[in-house]
């Protein structure tokens, strides 16, 4: 597997990042609470960051497609994952703990190109709210964020749409509609060059691999949404969303990856003036495995990892206004599941013997919203949790699991706003992690009677400072604990012949993290810039690992700053030109190398292959390495080899600094009929060999740091019709 990741990962150093134009005059929302901006007040409540796709669209990415979760992670509070990727963090969490729903259907397979960027197009998103604290009560079975994409609807007036195209991603959208002010429909789709690219650099890419012989891929995704306006109140929805990630390569052994995400959504809304009503149904399906062809004892294995989730859900959810100062929303959901999750090292002409999981769970919510225009805000939100799950037959107790969400905000004075959140969460799917590079292995698997759901408690207080001219700042903290944690102690054993499990091998432990945050803003019509600063510390707790001592997670990094800015050089009728620019330092995450090391001896001359016995000059003892007995005391040795030792320390090793600087610039053709965007830019200006991932080379006895992205340029066009 780890020559399918090396092939991929050259294959995206032959791309070019993409940068997209900003309406830098666009009043945003972007603090997480009440901030006067120009003229206007926005008010968003605690614990929330909410983005429009233009925020997002300009970011910078080593496969030239800028999205979401790339702007995430440039906030406060959030760690990145290795060099790249899509993998985030939030104030200590795990990669499972966080959620990504579209229209509040889950989804559980969100990237493309083995992480390096998103599943879903900007052209289906019309609103996104980042969640790290203060949850609404509608939202459940996640510990540690929520990225919630609400997505476009199509004009019930006139057509409209774009066609762009990047380094790793060429797509569109139209949407317009099918009866004037009656039936609309919104089309997005993408998919990837990489097979024509690959093609163009195959050359070259045999002369560092020789043993390559074949590479194909399938990568896109498909967006559609039919909108019915029963009237001005009333509209009824019906929503897909596809996504799929399929990998072949042949080097050696036959190597297959993939990765899939059905949804079907049907909602229907009541709009009134004083609140409004949404019932919805969803079926969402995710499925992944990734699997390798070998010889092993005479004969073809096929080893695998499998894991698949489908969910039929039913959501309803009432909001309600009371007066001028009160707001309540209460419903309830109900969510039917069945995973199957295996992994299997078995000849090839053997079939493998699946166990499907079921799962239940049902909820009830309430929350109650308190505020005064401009002074404070309160919001208080409860979810009861009725939590099922059977396996072999066999049904497990049903229990009850509570969870709450306390925020609120309070401004004494018009440039001062107090704020803080309170939350009890939990989460009954564990996705396991473990693998050395930082990925997950994809594997989601519910919570039962060995391994309980995961829960944390977390609390933030901060203060926001409005400091007028566009100037703002945010400063807090957090204190974080987290219970049912889960690690994968084998995860590195899955792809051998001789092992293939992970039910023995899932261990629970506990966390804690804590840290602060800092945002500084500028929001103006020339420029923009935002300086975002987290110090934080986080660790992990599990018994007979470590010594059952505490153990930094992985990307527990001390110091995260990121600064972004945006310039406007020229704005008139005919174009607008700007650069944007990130510079980000991150403390390097950790690994766990060798800290120790001792000399063996062959004995009397002989060679290792024929006799191997060994001795330890420390001991002055005999030892027989295949079976591990003591032979005895010699009487004398030879010069012996020096063997690298792991003293049980799990990562006890940091990796260096992370520093990258992206810079780029953005031409916007402001035509009457078809108006385009053309973004040049360069990634890794600094050209820094940032760290990836350590290997160890048995040739040379030592471990090496191997980098991924140098200094790429990029390109790509945009035009809308």
């Amino acid at each position: 597997m780890k020559i399918l990741y090396s092939t991929i990962i050259i294959l995206f150093c032959f791309v070019f990042p993409s940068y997209a134009q900003r309406d830098t005059t666009q009043v945003r929302d972007t603090l997480q609470a009440a901030v006067k901006t120009d003229s206007r007040s926005i008010f968003v409540a605690p614990g929330v960051k909410r983005l429009d796709p233009m925020d997002f669209s300009k970011m910078v990415s080593a496969t030239g497609a800028g999205d979401a979760i790339k702007y995430i992670q440039t906030l406060p509070g959030v760690s990145t994952g290795i060099e790249g990727s899509s993998a985030y963090f939030v104030r200590g969490g795990n990669l499972g703990g966080n959620r990504v729903s579209i229209d509040g259907v889950p989804v559980y397979g969100c990237s493309h190109l083995m992480g390096f960027t998103s599943a879903y197009s900007p052209d289906m998103v019309e609103q996104l709210d980042f969640y790290v604290g203060g949850f609404p009560s509608e939202d459940s079975n996640f510990t540690d964020s929520h990225i919630a994409i609400k997505s476009k609807t199509g004009s019930f007036e006139k057509w409209s749409g774009n066609a762009s195209i990047s380094n790793f991603m060429v797509g569109g959208s139209a949407g317009g509609p099918i009866f004037k002010d009656r039936l609309s429909l919104l089309l997005a789709l993408r998919a990837s060059p990489i097979n024509p690219e690959y093609e163009l650099a195959s050359n070259f890419l045999k002369k560092y691999l020789p043993k390559l012989e074949e590479f194909n891929a399938l990568v896109g995704d498909v967006y559609a949404k039919l909108a019915y306006s029963i009237n001005d109140s009333h509209i009824i929805s019906l929503s897909t969303f596809h996504s799929i990630d399929k990998y072949h390569i042949t080097y050696g052994n036959d190597n297959m990856m993939k990765w899939q995400n059905s949804i079907i959504n049907l909602e229907w809304k009541n709009l009134r003036p004083s609140g409004s009503s949404t019932i919805s149904i969803a079926y969402d399906y995710f499925a992944n495995s990734q699997g390798q062809n070998i010889m092993f004892k005479g004969n073809m294995n096929n080893l695998s990892v499998n894991s698949s989730i489908g969910e039929v859900s039913a959501r309803w959810l009432e909001k309600r206004d009371f007066g001028k100062y009160y707001h309540l929303q209460f419903g309830a959901g109900a969510r039917k599941a069945y995973m199957n999750p295996y992994a299997s090292a078995e000849p090839e002409s053997e079939q493998t013997v699946s166990n499907p999981l079921d799962i239940a769970i049902y909820n009830a919510n309430a929350q109650l919203e308190m505020s005064k225009t401009e002074l404070f805000k309160l919001v208080g939100a409860f979810r009861g949790n009725i939590y099922t799950y059977k396996n072999m037959n066999k049904r497990d107790p049903v229990k009850v699991y509570p969870e709450f969400s306390l925020s609120g905000n309070y401004t004494p004075l018009e440039w001062l706003t107090i704020e803080a959140t309170a939350d009890w969460t939990y989460m009954f799917y564990h996705l396991l992690e473990g693998i050395p590079m930082g990925w997950s292995v994809d594997m989601m698997i519910p919570a039962d009677e060995r391994r309980g759901p995961e829960s944390a408690r977390q609390f933030y207080a901060g203060l926001l400072f409005s400091l007028g001219g566009g100037h703002s700042i945010s400063v807090g903290g957090y204190d974080k604990k987290s219970k049912g944690l889960v690690y994968f102690e084998k995860a590195v054993e899955l792809f051998s012949p001789s092992r293939a499990t992970w039910e023995s091998n899932v261990i629970q432990g506990k966390g804690s993290s804590r840290g602060l945050e800092f945002l500084y803003e500028k929001v103006g019509k020339v420029l923009d810039y935002r300086l975002a600063y987290t110090l934080s510390k986080t660790d992990r707790t599990f018994d007979g690992l470590n010594g059952n001592r505490p153990f930094p997670a992985k990307y527990d990094r001390t110091h995260i700053l990121n600064f972004t800015t945006t310039a406007t050089l020229c704005d008139n009728d005919r174009c607008s030109v700007s650069v944007n620019s990130l510079f980000t330092f991150q403390s390097g995450y950790w690994e766990t190398v060798p800290d120790g090391h001792y000399h063996v001896y062959p004995l009397f001359g002989m060679t290792f292959q024929k006799y191997p016995h060994f001795i330890d000059p420390k001991q002055n003892m005999w030892y027989n390495v295949p079976n591990g007995e003591w032979l005895g005391y010699p009487e004398e040795y030879m010069e012996g080899i020096e063997i690298n030792y792991y003293s049980g320390k799990i990562n006890n090793f940091r990796m260096p600094d992370y520093i990258r600087w992206d810079i780029g610039c953005s031409f916007h053709f402001k035509s009457s009929k078809c108006p385009s965007t053309l973004n040049l830019g360069v990634y890794n200006v600094l050209n820094r060999h940032n760290p990836f991932v350590v290997i160890y080379d048995a040739d040379q006895g030592k471990w090496r740091q191997v980098s991924l992205f140098p200094i790429m340029p990029s390109i790509s066009y945009t035009i809308e019709f």
